[in-house]
């Protein structure tokens, strides 16, 4: 049997995209008349998962929102910042955090740390 240098191109581009991939994100939210800072976790959650949605932006955004519902009952006037779900390399988001929580830090924000916000990725429907 003989496959074609093509047909294997083919199929290793497949295989790549196709291959279930850690991705990592965080949230955080601040107010400046309040001088909070609430900053999340690192949450994780998996592309190309058998059974489930590929992590989306707009999802964590309200998972974000419906944590800070729970924290303060002035949500609505918090900006609130979502990191995507750009990064596989787990120290790089956590540097890139930790610089954002000192810049915060030092603009005199009391930041408050949510440890307990996770992302809930969803099943996908049958």
């Amino acid at each position: 049997m003989i496959i074609s240098l093509g047909t294997m191109q083919q199929i290793n581009a497949q295989n790549k995209y196709s291959k279930s991939q850690t991705v990592y994100s965080y949230c955080y939210a601040y107010n400046y008349d309040t001088k909070i800072f609430y900053v999340s976790s690192i949450v994780s959650a998996q592309t190309n998962r058998n059974g489930y949605i590929d992590p989306f932006p707009q999802d964590l955004a309200n998972q974000w929102q419906n944590k800070l519902k729970k924290e303060t009952d002035q949500f609505f006037s918090y900006e609130k910042v979502q990191m995507g779900w750009g990064w596989t390399d787990y120290d790089d988001l956590d540097n890139r955090r930790t610089d954002i929580i000192r810049e915060y830090k030092s603009k005199g924000f009391q930041v408050i740390y949510i440890d307990d916000f996770y992302y809930f990725q969803k099943p996908k429907s049958e």
